[in-house]
């Protein structure tokens, strides 16, 4: 497994859900307390990017429903089904964020085709 430069580590700043790609898939990163967390960013229940949630404390909020999980393990918090989050190892590294993503990790969860229509639809209406 190898680490991959993801963006530069003054790009994420601390509690802020953010968006990158890695080797093709979707990650979303969070730092707390110095440390970064990573996981796929599509919720494994309505597909909605995990990014767009709500963060308080540890806990991420999906934003299409009331999922949550820790950020830390990607440990579903508060609801029955066992639908943890797949996490990424992540870490910053002479002032660049690395993500290593296992090659026996599950395949990703694509973010739902609803909300990319709907993202379209906006970037289509701020252009005109």
């Amino acid at each position: 497994m190898t680490w991959l430069a993801v963006l530069r580590a003054d790009e994420l700043p601390a509690r802020t859900p953010t968006a990158v790609e890695v080797a093709g898939r979707f990650v979303c990163l969070v730092r707390l307390e110095g440390a970064v967390h990573a996981f796929d960013d599509a919720c494994p229940h309505r597909r909605w990017p995990l990014h767009e949630g709500r963060l308080a404390g540890n806990v991420l909020t999906c934003r299409a429903h009331t999922w949550e999980w820790d950020v830390r393990t990607g440990e579903l918090l508060r609801m029955r089904a066992p639908e943890c989050l797949v996490t990424h190892e992540a870490r910053e590294h002479d002032g660049v964020v690395e993500v290593r993503v296992d090659p026996e990790a599950p395949a990703a969860t694509e973010r739902s085709e609803l909300w990319a229509r709907a993202r379209a639809r906006e970037a289509q209406e701020s252009a005109a």
